[in-house]
This record gives C-alpha cells, sequence and structure tokens, in this order.
C-alpha cells in the first residue's frame, strides 16, 4: 500500500484500480459484486469507473483482514448445530424404519376393507398391506365367514408364517378367483389360479374355476412338508378340480370329482404321521351326498371307474382314493331335492363328524340335516361297514360307532 503522498488523486477504470490492488481486473471486478469494494461509476449507461484510494486502503484493511468465513466462530457453531439435527433426524428415521419393520410382531389377523387387505400384530399394529387392483367381491368376505378366506402358515419351516388369501373377484360379469400367498411382510410371494381346459367322453371344460376352500396339510415323513390343498369348482358345470401345492406355489398332484366339493378337513386317520384330506360335498354321477378321503401326496385325476362317456376325463390317470362314501337320500330328498350333500366335515378325536343336508325350502331357507358320526380305526379290511361305496388299498378302515 503506498504512503499518503504516494497516492493518486483518483483512479480511472478498472486497470488502474486492478493495479493498484496489486490483482488482475477480473479479481478487482469480482470483489466489487461478492465483497463491497468501494468504486464510483459517473452518471450514463456506459459510465466510467472511479475508485478513491483512500477508501480502498480503508476497505483493504477491513476486508482483507477478516479471517475467512470457515474460520468464525459463530460459523463453527452453525455448522455443528445443522451436522447435529442432520444426525438427529437420520438416527430418527433409522429408528423409525426399524420400529415399522422389525419392532412390530408377525401379522396374526386381518382385515378385508373396499379394495384393500390389511394385517395386524398381536398388539393391534399394522404390520402391513396390499391394495387389489379389482375390489373383492363376493358372500365369501360376509363378515361370519370371513375366516374362510385367509389363513396364516408357515409352509418354509423357516420360522415365519406366510399368509394365504382366497382372492374372489368379478370381472367382465363373470366370478374369478385365485389363492394369493403373501410374505410376512406383504409381497406376493405366488398366486394360484385354479382349474385348466380338460375334456370328458362328451364335452371340453374352459379353464374357468371358482375356490372353495383350502387348507394347509402335513406330508408327513421323512420330509413332513407343508402342501396347500385347494379344492376349486367350475363356474358353469359339474367338474370340481381338488390340487396340492408345495410351498413355492408348484402344484403337485390333482384330483377332478364328478360334483362340487363344499367343505374340506385333515386329520391323520390312520396314524402314520401324513394328513389324510377329507372333502364333503356332492357326487353328480350319483346324485349323492359324499364324502372323499385322499392323500395329498398321491392325488390322481380320474372322476369314476366307467370307461367312456360322461364324468370320465380324457388321458388322466386311475383315481386312487382312500376310501369314497356315497350317503343314502331320504324320502323327503328324494322327493323335493336333486340330491344330498355334505355341508360340513370335521375331526373330534377319533370321529368323523358330518352334516348332511337333505332338505332346504325357499324362501324360509328351513334346512333338514342329518348329524353323522363315523368312528375310524387302522385296520386291515377291504369294505366301509354299512356304507355305499370303494376304497383302494389302504390300511384305513371306517365303522359305525
Amino acid at each position: 500500500m503506498l504512503g499518503e503522498e504516494q497516492r493518486p488523486a483518483r483512479l480511472t477504470g478498472w486497470k488502474d484500480i486492478a493495479s493498484y490492488l496489486e490483482v488482475d481486473e477480473r479479481t478487482a471486478q469480482r470483489w466489487e459484486r461478492e465483497r463491497g469494494l468501494p468504486v464510483h461509476r459517473t452518471a450514463g449507461e456506459r459510465g466510467r469507473v472511479t475508485a478513491d484510494p483512500g477508501e480502498l486502503d480503508q476497505w483493504r484493511q477491513s476486508d482483507l483482514a477478516k479471517p475467512p468465513l470457515w474460520a468464525s466462530l459463530r460459523f463453527l457453531r452453525g455448522y455443528a448445530a445443522a451436522i447435529t439435527a442432520l444426525f438427529v433426524a437420520a438416527l430418527s428415521l433409522l429408528i423409525w424404519q426399524y420400529w415399522e419393520i422389525y419392532a412390530k410382531g408377525p401379522p396374526v389377523t386381518y382385515r378385508l376393507e373396499p379394495g384393500l387387505l390389511r394385517t395386524f400384530d398381536s398388539q393391534g399394529r399394522q404390520v402391513w398391506q396390499h391394495t387389489f387392483e379389482i375390489s373383492p367381491s363376493g358372500g365369501l368376505y360376509h363378515d361370519s365367514i370371513a375366516y374362510q378366506a385367509g389363513s396364516f402358515a408357515d409352509l418354509n419351516r423357516d420360522g415365519r408364517k406366510e399368509f394365504l388369501f382366497q382372492y374372489e373377484y368379478h370381472q367382465n360379469q363373470r366370478a374369478r378367483s385365485e389363492l394369493l400367498c403373501f410374505s410376512d411382510r406383504g409381497d406376493v410371494l405366488w398366486k394360484f389360479v385354479p382349474g385348466r381346459v380338460v375334456q370328458d367322453g362328451e364335452q371340453f371344460f374352459s379353464a374357468e374355476y371358482v375356490v372353495d376352500r383350502f387348507l394347509v396339510v402335513s406330508s408327513g415323513p421323512p420330509h413332513d412338508n407343508r402342501l396347500v390343498v385347494i379344492s376349486s369348482h367350475h363356474n358353469m358345470s359339474y367338474l370340481s378340480q381338488v390340487a396340492a401345492l408345495d410351498a413355492r406355489g408348484a402344484t403337485r398332484g390333482e384330483y377332478w370329482h364328478a360334483g362340487q366339493l363344499t367343505t374340506m378337513a385333515a386329520a391323520d386317520l390312520d396314524g402314520d404321521g401324513r394328513d389324510e384330506v377329507l372333502l364333503g360335498g356332492v357326487n353328480q354321477r350319483h346324485s349323492q351326498a359324499t364324502l372323499l378321503v385322499l392323500n395329498p401326496t398321491r392325488f390322481s385325476a380320474d372322476l369314476s371307474p366307467a370307461a367312456k362317456g360322461a364324468y370320465r376325463l380324457q388321458d388322466q390317470k386311475p383315481a386312487a382314493e382312500i376310501a369314497t362314501l356315497l350317503f343314502p337320500r331320504t324320502a323327503v330328498n328324494r322327493k323335493f331335492e336333486p340330491h344330498n350333500w355334505v355341508i360340513a366335515a370335521w375331526v373330534e378325536k377319533e370321529a368323523i363328524q358330518l352334516t348332511i343336508r337333505e332338505k332346504k325350502t325357499a324362501p324360509s331357507g328351513y334346512l333338514a340335516s342329518l348329524l353323522s358320526k363315523l368312528d375310524f380305526r387302522p385296520a386291515n379290511l377291504d369294505s366301509i361297514w354299512g356304507l355305499p361305496g370303494r376304497r383302494a388299498g389302504s390300511a384305513m378302515a371306517f365303522r359305525r360307532p
């Protein structure tokens, strides 16, 4: 900096100003924009830039002597406060995500709302939700029977329960049905669409089926895998399909039946550590209520022993039921109904309990039903005592109590 006696009286133009400050012209211009370098402009659009050397010396002493912003204690305190706030916010977000994902318990209940499926843990906290493109519809979701639509089960034996949901909806005025399998976090692992195109001796059947029931059974030793058994009926005919799926949703076996099977249960009837599947409904070929006992690991696909014609699927293996029971019709049933049918089947201790509907009169809805009880025990018998039917290669027998 020059002494006062050596200062020029006035600096004119950026060249003189930059030379006085011992910087280039761009730096001097940037200092004016960013740091308030005291310069003056004469009037006019293209007025000249001038500066007072004394003002420049004072500005240089006050401004250039200042420490940089990052060296300011005030700046450092503000910076530290901002970093701390960001850290607290990030930590809070991580804690919230952990709470949402891990701290909640596994889902144990569910609730169906229009277009939405929600699951909740034992404390009533929502675990996950799933939105449907087409809202579920149909009588299946009535409050009194809603439990039939969903089931929690550890299919993979990994300690986490998957959720199976019977999804019914209407599309193009047709009822549609699927079985969806969700992970414990709500991801769709697989879906099963029932039915396929098949043919008997008289007609083709389109792949339009509706799921009636499903349940999870044990395949027994040595691997004790879980199987999902699904019963479905054709939308417009007598045909029903029973499918056995593994934990990944792959079809392991099929059984086809002439008539709708509306109820299903499972129990280890012969004590071998493997669940048998009981299916109740109607046998359309005989126009009678029926109870089927199947081994879910050995399904087959034949409808009846008939060689040709209706009720006989083409290109299918012979049937291999453990037992087939046909229940005689009452005089009331023969007079008023085309057939009787099993509407409920369950296992209690060493007995199979059945409810057989004989008559339903509209509009009052009066029901006439019979309650049957079958005791079972492992035995080597070749017939089913007192009941018409047939069996194939099993060490299981039934007897009246």
